[in-house]
């Protein structure tokens, strides 16, 4: 628990560093960390190749959920004022939908390595 929290401290120190122009990109490390973590999701952001990536992980699913999620996703985007993106594979249209009724567009679509499609999303 204690690591999380340290880890989340320093990650939010360094976002809040690098939103004000005190740290570059390049000293960001890629991983990653958890920036919401509530009942029923986590939100997480890796820092990877000079994006900021959003990953989710969502453990119940209703209206006051979605809620709940774009209260805090608005909160995310505040804090950080940047550019957010999200991979979402092709076949996953649930995550597609979520995506974009969180007002995410696409930007891309790329070939993974396995040979199935994926699109790049992005809040910007």
């Amino acid at each position: 628990m204690f690591q999380t929290i340290g880890a989340l401290a320093l990650t939010v120190l360094m976002l809040s560093q690098w939103v004000s122009g005190d740290l570059e990109l390049s000293e960001l490390r890629a991983g990653k960390v958890p920036v919401c973590i509530r009942k029923d999701y986590i939100f997480y952001l890796e820092f990877f190749e000079g994006l900021l990536w959003f990953h989710i992980d969502i453990r119940r699913w209703s209206a006051e959920v979605k809620k709940g999620c774009k209260r805090d996703f608005a909160l995310v985007e505040d804090l950080i004022g940047k550019p957010i993106y999200a991979l979402i594979r092709e076949d996953d249209i649930k995550l597609a939908r979520f995506a974009k009724s969180f007002g995410w567009s696409e930007k891309c679509q790329i070939s993974l390595l396995d040979g199935s499609k994926a699109y790049i999303y992005a809040n910007a």
